[in-house]
């Protein structure tokens, strides 16, 4: 995907850590582009399991699950206002934040 996605910013930042660079031989819009790629037998990707998943239903390709470390991100609640949200979603919200403690 292009630079500025979270995940290539995300994997761009563990690779310079360990520095390391990243190198593309393509660079493509959508998960689903990357997957035909994929199924086309073109290379591999890394890119969320759900979108993978996704893919997998229609196309041959194979999944493993990245268990490092690294591959954890970090996932944050956003709204305009906590207080003004409506009654369902502010239960939400507490029970997220109660899960997260």
């Amino acid at each position: 995907m292009t630079n500025a996605t979270a995940l290539q910013v995300h994997i761009g930042k563990h690779a310079a850590r360990l520095g390391m660079r990243l190198h593309f031989r393509a660079r493509l819009r959508d998960f689903d582009a990357i997957c035909r790629l994929v199924a086309a037998d073109v290379g591999v990707a890394v890119m969320p399991a759900t979108a993978a998943k996704r893919c997998a239903r229609a196309m041959p390709i194979a999944l493993i699950k990245i268990r490092d470390a690294w591959a954890d991100r970090k996932l944050v609640i956003c709204a305009r206002s906590f207080k003004s949200l409506p009654r369902p979603a502010k239960l939400l919200v507490e029970h997220l934040r109660k899960a997260a403690a």
